[in-house]
């Protein structure tokens, strides 16, 4: 949930500093692969987790106790999935910032 929502905010952050860039500039270029590398990534760990699901839901992957080692497994690939992501995320996020106060600094 928390990716989610950073992931929203960065690409509300992303349109609004192109679509005030107005048009194409090198910035334009700069922002559309670095939103690639923020969306491409969270895509890919949507599919990963839907393929977790499913194979709890066939049933193939019954609940375990804490302790078992399928679900320390599933809870470091969960971990390590959230943790690329945010880093992700909050980096583009910072640059969109530094991006957006040095435009407002040096017009």
């Amino acid at each position: 949930m928390v990716n989610t929502l950073l992931v929203v905010v960065v690409c509300l952050g992303c349109a609004i500093v192109v679509w005030k860039s107005l048009g194409y500039t090198p910035t334009t270029g700069i922002f559309v692969l670095l939103l690639w590398n923020v969306i491409y990534p969270y895509w890919w760990a949507l599919i990963r987790h839907g393929k977790i699901n499913e194979l709890y839901r066939s049933g193939r992957i019954a609940e375990q106790p804490g302790e078992s080692p399928l679900n320390t497994l599933l809870e470091v690939a969960d971990d390590s999935m959230n943790d690329g992501l945010t880093n992700t995320t909050v980096t583009f996020g910072l640059f969109i910032l530094a991006v957006v106060l040095w435009k407002t600094n040096h017009p």
